[in-house]
């Protein structure tokens, strides 16, 4: 994987070495810090014998349940045949060591891959045809049976709008000096000026389905090798969700329609691979795919309440990614209003 990286302390590195010798027989040899969006808990471990693992961290012991249930989810869709990387166990067999910290999973680390953070044009067939499978498989597994739920359920309007009626009273008073706080608030007004408009498009579609999803399914979560599909990384645990979200969260990806003036091709030959790839799905999902993808990004507040009310911990990775998501959103709303 193309990542940025940075070295860890002494400590750290004790730690992990000792986790991993004990749990997996993992001598390491080099360990460095993986940055990947704003995910720092991820580590790139050399061990002596050569081989090149990716290191996930769980913070908290409290984590492990969820961390585990997640494991079994992408290895429920690794087994029906969609890329996924190889989660090695340890010695003793289980999916998770623990250790003083909290814990850790160890996974194939695939070098030659890079996330789709760059767009999606050029890999939007193979992207659509993998997440389309992933789709197929993940509607058959037990936690959740498909059905049919209201479209206008995608977003909660009257607490998307308290939400920005709040901020937008805390801050207008606020003297705001950093630009892109500035910039936040603007969005963030933008945002609750449009959001009664965009809630009566979705309440026109008709009922959408909801079904177990990847629950993450973000450009940073799908890796690519050139134009061909690589994997598809951090699953969340299994709960249902509105497939229609979890399709327009990559076919509409922020950094694609801000950057690429095709984006709506591309949008449209992912959805058409994908069509193939699940023939069951209703149209009607992939047809409202546009519409769920607005209204639920316009309805969260998210980077914008971390950028106003913690600008400390808003990175210039997290700052980037707050005004293409909110571009993007607004492209797609023009695109509906057509």
């Amino acid at each position: 994987m193309i990542l940025s990286h940075s070295p860890v302390s002494e400590t750290f590195r004790e730690r992990i070495e000792a986790a991993l010798a004990g749990a997996y027989g993992i001598q390491v040899e080099a360990l460095d810090r993986l940055h990947a969006g704003t995910a720092t808990d991820n580590l790139q471990v050399r061990a002596t014998d050569g081989q090149e693992w990716f290191v996930k961290l769980h913070a908290t012991h409290s984590e492990l349940d969820a961390a585990g249930e997640a494991i079994a989810l992408a290895e429920f869709v690794r087994g029906g045949g969609v890329p996924v990387p190889m989660l090695r166990r340890t010695l003793e067999g289980d999916p998770l060591a623990q250790d003083s910290a909290g814990g850790l999973s160890v996974w194939e680390f695939l070098g030659d891959a890079r996330t789709a953070e760059s767009g999606i044009h050029g890999a939007a067939t193979a992207i659509g045809t993998a997440i389309g499978r992933m789709h197929e498989l993940l509607s058959r597994h037990p936690a959740a049976r498909p059905r049919l739920r209201p479209a206008r359920d995608v977003i909660d309007l009257p607490a998307a709008l308290d939400r920005c009626d709040q901020l937008l009273g805390t801050y207008r008073n606020e003297r705001l000096e950093d630009p892109d706080q500035l910039w936040a608030l603007e969005a963030l007004a933008r945002r609750r000026e449009v959001l009664p408009e965009i809630a009566e498009a979705l309440a026109g579609l008709p009922a959408l389905t909801t079904q177990v999803v990847h629950g993450d399914l973000a450009a940073p979560n799908v890796l690519l090798r050139g134009d061909e599909f690589a994997a598809v990384i951090d699953f969340q645990p299994p709960s249902s969700g509105y497939v229609s979200w979890e399709v327009a969260r990559i076919a509409y990806d922020p950094r694609t329609v801000v950057s690429d003036p095709s984006w709506q091709e591309a949008a449209g030959e992912l959805l058409e691979a994908y069509r193939h790839a699940n023939p069951l799905m209703r149209a009607d999902d992939l047809h409202s795919a546009l519409v769920v993808g607005a209204a639920y990004v316009l309805a969260s507040t998210y980077p914008l309440v971390t950028i106003l009310s913690e600008p400390e911990q808003a990175d210039d990775t997290l700052r980037s990614y707050g005004r293409a998501r909110h571009d993007a959103a607004l492209a797609m709303l023009e695109r509906v209003r057509a």
